[in-house]
């Protein structure tokens, strides 16, 4: 069982957002640095999956959609985490929260508001 969840932050976030989550010693990382930018929600979700992470993201009805899409296959995922548009440290602070209060398990295939 792995107890935080790894975490990669969507292109539309600031880049900071990654950067504060690593100072509580989350492991973030961010569209931009992994050569993501200007991939679509689809591409970044896959991604995310397949580095075994669970996204962040203001894009709210995209990846609403591909939520329901993936349960909907059976497929699994690592989790959405939608947040509105914020000041970076404030979303990294909602964000963490989330993190600290439930285990990557309890994340996976799951959508969060924060």
């Amino acid at each position: 069982m792995k107890l935080f969840a790894a975490l990669y932050v969507d292109e539309n976030m600031h880049v900071l957002v990654p950067t504060y989550l690593r100072s509580r010693g989350f492991d973030a990382i961010h569209a931009r640095d992994v050569g993501m930018k200007g991939a679509s929600d689809r591409e970044q979700f896959r991604f995310a999956i397949e580095q075994e992470r669970a996204i962040i993201t203001h894009d709210r009805l995209d990846f609403l959609a591909l939520h329901e899409e993936w349960l909907g296959g059976a497929l699994r995922h690592y989790g959405i985490i939608l947040t509105g548009v914020r000041p970076p440290a404030e979303i990294a602070q909602r964000v963490a929260t989330l993190v600290n209060r439930l285990t990557a398990d309890e994340i996976a295939n799951g959508l969060f508001y924060v």
